[in-house]
């Protein structure tokens, strides 16, 4: 895998922050979502692929169970001086999950930061 040698990161939500990771085996995609038990099957500049649960926690919950996913992240886009990959094409393997994942209730391209419209 090429990630070390990549200049795209993903967008971690850190509350009012944002960490920039490479290969990361778990992040927070946005607020109230956390990717866990993440493993990459590739990572370049324009792409990086991989399997995860997704999980999901609004104010005052615990973090629900984890979905299977698997995802690809790309359009890499400069925010604050770091490349980061855009958007997001979520595919859900064990079914998709009821309502109250944040926006990623259904399949398809996520947008994480803007210019990937």
């Amino acid at each position: 895998m090429t990630a070390l040698f990549s200049s795209s990161h993903v967008h971690s939500s850190q509350g009012e922050r944002t960490a920039a990771e490479k290969v990361p085996s778990s992040f927070r995609p946005s607020t109230y979502l956390r990717a866990t038990s993440v493993t990459w099957t590739s990572w370049n500049d324009d792409t990086a692929t991989g399997y995860a649960r997704i999980s999901t926690a609004f104010p005052g919950e615990l973090f629900s169970a984890g979905h299977r996913v698997r995802m690809e992240l790309s359009c890499p886009v400069d925010h604050d001086g770091t490349t980061y990959f855009g958007r997001y094409d979520i595919e859900w393997l064990d079914g998709p999950p009821a309502a109250g994942m944040d926006g990623w209730e259904q399949e398809g391209s996520i947008t994480v930061l803007p210019g990937c419209d």
